[in-house]
Order: C-alpha cells, then sequence, then structure tokens
C-alpha cells in the first residue's frame, strides 16, 4: 500500500477485530489509523515514509500490535485513549518518536527494538497500570538533541508504571526520565 498524496493507507473507525498483516505500507501522512475500534491486531506489517504515524490509535483498546518494522516515518506507534494494548517484538529505526502512550491504562510494552532521534518509549498521564519489559532503547545524536528538544531513551509522565529487563543505552542526554512517583525497577541496564 504506497501512495505520495493520500492521507491514511488504512483507515478504520467503529470496526472491532481488524486485521492488518503482511503488508508494507509507505508513503502516506498515516500508515495506520484506528478511532473507536478494539480487540483487532496488526501483525507483520513493514512502514517506511509515513509523515505523521506509522500506527496511529485513539480510542481503540485491546489491540495485539507485533513484529511490525517501522523505518523513517516522523514517529512510529501513538496510542491515544486506548487501553489494554499489547505493543510487542517491534523493531524501529530513524523515527522521531518510538512508541508513544497517552490515557491508555494497562498496555504491555514488551520485547521492542527502538532506535529514534528524540525519543524511544514516552508515557504521558493516564496511562496508569502499564508495563514496560524487556525492551532495547537507544536514542542517537541528532543536531536537535540538547538544543531544540531534549532526548530521552524512556520519558514517563504518568504514574503506577512497572519496568522490566529493559536495556537503556547510547541516549545522548537521558537515559530514563521520570516526572512522577509509584515506579517499580527490576532488573534494567541503564
Amino acid at each position: 500500500i504506497s501512495s505520495f498524496d493520500s492521507y491514511n493507507g488504512v483507515y478504520v473507525d467503529g470496526y472491532n477485530n481488524v486485521s492488518v498483516r503482511n503488508c508494507l505500507i509507505s508513503d502516506f501522512q498515516y500508515g495506520i489509523y484506528l478511532t473507536s475500534s478494539g480487540d483487532g491486531k496488526i501483525i507483520n506489517n513493514t512502514f517506511a515514509g509515513n509523515n505523521y504515524y506509522a500506527i496511529y490509535l485513539t480510542e481503540s483498546s485491546g489491540y495485539i500490535i507485533e513484529n511490525n518494522k517501522i523505518n523513517e516515518s516522523q514517529n512510529g506507534i501513538y496510542v491515544d485513549f486506548s487501553s489494554n494494548n499489547n505493543i510487542s517484538g517491534n523493531v524501529m529505526t530513524d523515527n522521531n518518536y518510538g512508541i508513544y502512550l497517552s490515557g491508555s491504562q494497562n498496555s504491555l510494552i514488551d520485547s521492542n527494538a527502538i532506535n529514534s532521534s528524540y525519543e524511544g518509549i514516552s508515557i504521558y498521564s493516564g496511562s496508569e497500570g502499564s508495563t514496560i519489559r524487556n525492551n532495547n532503547v537507544t536514542t542517537y545524536d541528532s543536531e536537535f538533541c540538547g538544543n531544540e528538544f531534549s532526548c530521552y531513551g524512556i520519558y514517563v509522565d504518568s504514574g503506577n508504571i512497572i519496568f522490566e529487563s529493559n536495556r537503556i543505552h547510547d541516549n545522548v542526554e537521558y537515559g530514563v526520565y521520570l516526572y512522577g512517583d509509584n515506579y517499580n525497577f527490576t532488573n534494567n541496564t541503564i
């Protein structure tokens, strides 16, 4: 699925149990845009050159987002007001942001490899009860880090988060930046 002038590669509004598998999705504003949907799967896709987000979920809960490759898209996976999602085994390279959660409780971010420009994993308020485990996160030196933007391996502005067995390394400014309380760290390498 490819285009140079279309807005969405795949757009789902109000449907449940939708699966997108084994696709190449490139050169859209949004590779996959899901709203008011649930209990679907986004598995084994490749995303490249999407201008805003490779995968964008809003008010869409219970998704499995697994084994996708996201390269040179503006942002990787954005999850907004969408709880109980499983984001696992994805590989993200050369994106500004890797995984971004906002208002998305009880999500699992597991076994992802993220090499991003600004922020590897960002967890914002309303994402309590989420678990971040077995991820390999790196942010690399770009002209923006320290000048226009701060760069983080993991940035958290939400409480009650579990961090387990993550490897957060080679980050330009911050490995982990916490703003809030009630965190549980076990067996992480920072």
